[in-house]
């Protein structure tokens, strides 16, 4: 820790917060500024490039996307012809997908709880086949993992997520208890 120099580290902080960078939004002059800076300071400092090679920076594509909210529509089908109508944002929020300029999608639903398999020591799969269907989970974890981060790892939204396209799933529905979404 004595070779912490606290004073260099906050003036880099310092720099990279300015205003002058605009945010740094990737894609800006405020970016590019915040980049250059970086770069000169490694180099300053000596560090080899560990980029592309030769070089400090690595070429990356960077995806946006967002949901249109007028033309973001639920619809629950029973088995005798009902129709359910959801309201945006009170009984669902969707997520738009990056690699899609259009998302839509129908299915039967398969409820698998909490979503989570853990291997060897707990699968709310078992039993259950969901290839082809819209799969319905709770957020969060059942108290059924012994520690902590095996909670945080298979109670994550992102692992439940590619769990269920790992299993077949062709969609999922996510389900936040005794919330709502309005402002």
């Amino acid at each position: 820790m004595d070779q912490v120099d606290t004073i260099t580290i906050r003036n880099h902080i310092a720099c990279l917060a300015d205003d002058r960078l605009l945010g740094r939004k990737p894609g800006t002059e405020g970016c590019q500024m915040a980049v250059d800076y970086v770069v000169k300071e490694f180099k300053a400092m000596g560090n080899p490039p560990a980029g592309d090679p030769g070089q400090f920076t690595q070429k990356l594509i960077l995806r946006s996307s967002k949901v249109v909210y007028k033309s973001s529509k639920a619809y629950l089908f029973d088995s005798n012809g009902n129709v359910d109508s959801l309201a945006f944002r009170h009984d669902f929020l969707p997520y738009a997908h990056p690699l899609m300029a259009n998302a839509a999608g129908h299915g039967k639903l398969d409820f698998v709880n909490y979503g989570v398999d853990a291997p060897g020591i707990y699968s709310e799969y078992f039993g259950v086949d969901v290839k082809g269907k819209v799969v319905v989970f709770l957020a969060g974890v059942q108290d059924v993992l012994p520690a902590s981060t095996l909670v945080s790892h298979f109670g994550s939204a992102g692992n439940k997520l590619n769990t269920a396209a790992e299993k077949g799933s062709k969609g999922a529905i996510l389900i936040y208890p005794m919330q709502s979404f309005r402002d």
